[in-house]
């Protein structure tokens, strides 16, 4: 019996190591609104969001990466990443690929989102948060990299046209709003809610 193919994300035969920028996307299992909600344009971050976020920001320490644009969106993230092999005329002698930083982002978040969970800070998940792989593109220059860079940083005021968007009846605010989680007893139970900044 022949089993379909799963389709070759990364490009072949191609040094995802090398100096390079790559912009990077990662989206949760099923689409499901985990990170936050947009409402009128304006993106609102919960608890498992500004997690992810510091987590992004953390990809920075990595010898030889830098962040050059980022954007956590309800279900997905977008990374703009510039890995340079060389710093200041010596060649790093360890360094990382696209896919071990991701790899080890995931792992990271996903232990750190567990420990959410555990305090009813954010919603339990099913098997797994984040899809099994992301996608990737080769940044091509300097006029796809300032295109890529904007698209990120406005990227939540396209939210309905995004296609990751989730029509609200499935949103993650209109979950969230409907779930209950336990405090302090098992008789004393209260409604979730996000943290909102105001």
């Amino acid at each position: 019996m022949d089993l379909p193919s799963r389709k070759r994300q990364r490009l072949k035969n191609y040094d995802y190591s090398q100096n390079g920028a790559y912009f990077v996307t990662v989206c949760t299992q099923g689409k499901r609104c985990l990170f936050g909600y947009i409402r009128q344009g304006k993106l609102h971050l919960n608890a498992a969001g500004k997690m992810i976020e510091r987590h992004l920001l953390k990809m920075q320490e990595v010898q030889g990466v830098s962040v050059e644009q980022y954007k956590v969106m309800p279900n997905h993230i977008h990374i703009l990443l510039v890995i340079q092999r060389e710093n200041s005329g010596t060649t790093l002698r360890s360094f990382p690929t696209v896919s071990s930083l991701m790899q080890g982002f995931k792992a990271v978040t996903t232990a750190q989102y567990v420990k959410l969970v555990k305090t009813g800070k954010c919603p339990a998940f099913q098997s797994r948060i984040w899809q099994k792989s992301f996608h990737d593109h080769i940044v091509r220059g300097e006029e796809d990299f300032l295109k890529i860079w904007e698209y990120i940083a406005y990227n939540e005021l396209k939210w309905e046209q995004d296609c990751f968007y989730v029509q609200a009846a499935n949103s993650a605010q209109n979950e969230l709003d409907n779930l209950y989680i336990k405090q302090r007893n098992d008789t004393e139970v209260v409604p979730y809610t996000y943290e909102q900044n105001s």
